[in-house]
């Protein structure tokens, strides 16, 4: 009696099971196509020239090539970008290779929090070609307005 209670029991979760793969499966898709990224150029320093900026949701990732540009040069151009915009600064550490900003708004804007790294890197097979990649992300719920607005300030205070 027992063993039959069981399987009716399992058999009314099969369903409801099957409904949640497959909502599962369907958001998953849903949100991997939201999510790919989108190729850009920011800024004209030679003709067809520019920096190509991936844009993946609120986080904007950024290859500065020929020459590449210092992490150091970065943040200085990053933190004077952001306090010209009126951030705060609440986290900053790096060293020669690698960088890391935190910074919040304030005012209206005082939820808004934005992450900007930069780091040196060797670009891709073949070539190799030394290279520094900059993100700047403004978070889940951020503006990306705001993030591409940073990002073009930066790269016009590097020259870029």
């Amino acid at each position: 009696m027992q063993s039959t209670k069981c399987k009716v029991q399992l058999k009314a979760a099969q369903p409801r099971g099957l409904w949640l793969g497959f909502a599962l499966c369907t958001l998953h898709f849903a949100l991997s196509a939201c999510s790919r990224p989108a190729t850009e150029f920011h800024g004209t320093s030679s003709p067809g020239g520019g920096v190509p900026v991936e844009v993946r949701g609120n986080r904007l990732d950024a290859s500065i090539s020929r020459p590449p540009t210092p992490p150091a040069a970065v943040r200085a151009a990053a933190e004077m970008a952001l306090r010209a915009r009126g951030y705060v600064i609440t986290e900053a550490y790096g060293t020669t290779d690698k960088i890391h900003l935190e910074a919040a708004g304030t005012g209206e804007r005082r939820t808004d929090k934005t992450t900007i790294e930069a780091w040196s890197d060797r670009g891709l097979p073949p070539h190799n070609l030394p290279m520094t990649r900059l993100t700047v992300d403004s978070g889940l719920f951020g503006d990306t307005a705001a993030a591409r607005a940073i990002l073009s300030d930066i790269l016009a205070r590097l020259g870029r």
